[in-house]
């Protein structure tokens, strides 16, 4: 089959499909009928790929260029508009923002980026039956409402599990349509066993209209790669006076020695004191403090109220400072439109908080970490992102995909990419413009 055929029959399938989805008279049948085809296509359309694209990926990223990278994927390729791009910190590390379908995106950027993503971060259509003024949330094929949206989703994340890293975490968030088959679809695809559990999303208050239950919560599904080697925590609410260490801000611990873990009794120091060690930890464990103390790291602390034994104490900086992740985290929505807001952008609805974002990037990713989301929206992770980055000091870099419907990528998200890089101070540098095209014969 000519390329210029092959194209061709590809863009007319996907325009077909795409008016069938649209009238909701696609049958399941008729849907793997037509997913049969385009994997034919595609394993066809292979053999002439080129390079270009995945070098402009590799070098917006930093890596080396690569001769052996194709510029396309089947009937895909990206172009750069760096008329589109969006300014930031000389400094700064450099993002991606590409505007068009996920799937064939996620597809190309397994070409330069398998195992290379620290955070995933989605915030999908939660098949709720409407269609918003962004965003269609309609997925249905005759009576059928929830086949064709885990068809959808089986796809993209299939297509996304490649470019996790080894230590890499996808967070999706989702409400009561769709939670209980996402839940069933993502064990099957990344492991039961690699489920790190599912997190509530307290996103409202007050009863509004409900006539049974208030719904005041949505869910946050969370997976790892492999998860013995993901890790997961939070920052500690420090409530304790902080001192100024060679410069840094830190807290005093003295309760990180304890005699045992676990429940202790109503009248019981869970504190090991240093007097204690040997008869608690044993001498190995005394040999150890005591070799930190000689050192500086730790130090003691007479307790007057415990008969005078010394606690071993040492000091933690609050950028380090953290402990485990809780499953419910307490974050309005509402807010996520106030940080529309306060940028002038008002045309998005039900935006994610910027908070929330930043939480989940921070419990799982490295200063120099890589997170994309690829139902990207009003672009709240890149945001986030930047956010993180100015209060950390880390060089974070975001991957943003969101499609071109309705202006969404150029009218919303770019520009509140740009908005944000004024507002969050240097957080981020440039933030380059692709789009997704079809491959020119």
């Amino acid at each position: 089959m000519e390329d210029g055929t092959l194209r061709a029959e590809v863009l007319a399938a996907l325009q077909a499909a795409g008016e069938t989805l649209r009238a909701g008279t696609l049958s399941p049948e008729s849907l793997e009928a037509l997913a049969s085809g385009f994997r034919r296509l595609a394993g066809q359309a292979r053999e002439s790929a080129g390079r270009q694209a995945a070098e402009n990926l590799s070098a917006a990223a930093g890596l080396p260029q690569q001769a052996d990278l194709p510029r396309q994927t089947g009937a895909f390729c990206l172009r750069e508009e760096s008329a589109l791009s969006v300014p930031g910190n000389p400094d700064g590390p450099e993002n991606l923002l590409i505007e068009g379908d996920n799937l064939p995106v996620l597809r190309l950027l397994q070409k330069t980026y398998a195992g290379k993503i620290d955070v995933m971060y989605i915030d999908p259509p939660y098949n709720t039956g409407k269609n918003g003024f962004v965003y269609g949330d309609r997925f249905r094929a005759g009576t059928d409402r929830h086949g064709p949206w885990l068809a959808f989703m089986e796809q993209r994340l299939k297509a996304a599990k490649p470019l996790l890293s080894e230590r890499g975490v996808l967070f999706i968030s989702i409400d009561d349509n769709e939670q209980a088959r996402l839940k069933i679809l993502c064990d099957g695809i990344f492991g039961e066993e690699n489920c790190a559990g599912t997190m509530i999303h307290q996103r409202a208050k007050g009863g509004g209209q409900a006539k049974h239950l208030v719904r005041g919560h949505d869910y946050i599904l969370v997976y790892a790669a492999d998860l013995s080697r993901a890790d997961l925590s939070r920052r500690k609410v420090v409530q304790k006076k902080t001192v100024l260490v060679n410069g840094e801000r830190c807290v005093k611990n003295d309760d990180f020695l304890r005699k045992s873990f676990g429940k202790y009794g109503k009248d019981s120091d869970r504190r090991c004191f240093y007097e204690e060690i040997e008869t608690y930890k044993g001498a190995a464990k005394k040999r150890e403090v005591d070799a930190k103390l000689a050192a500086g790291e730790y130090f003691l602390e007479q307790a007057e109220q415990d008969g005078g034994l010394h606690r071993v104490c040492r000091y933690e900086n609050l950028s380090q400072s953290r402990s485990k992740l809780y499953s419910i985290v307490k974050i309005l929505s509402e807010e996520g439109k106030k940080d529309l807001e306060a940028l002038g952008i008002t045309d998005f609805e039900y935006p994610k908080p910027v908070e929330l974002v930043k939480f989940l990037v921070d419990a799982a990713s490295k200063k120099d970490s890589l997170v994309l989301d690829f139902f990207a929206g009003s672009g709240t992770t890149g945001q986030a992102v930047m956010r993180l980055n100015r209060e950390d000091g880390g060089q974070r870099r975001f991957i943003l995909c969101t499609s071109g419907e309705n202006g969404i990528c150029r009218n919303i998200t770019r520009e509140r990419l740009a908005r944000a890089a004024q507002a969050e101070g240097g957080g981020t540098g440039t933030t380059r413009f692709f789009t997704l095209e079809p491959a020119q014969s």
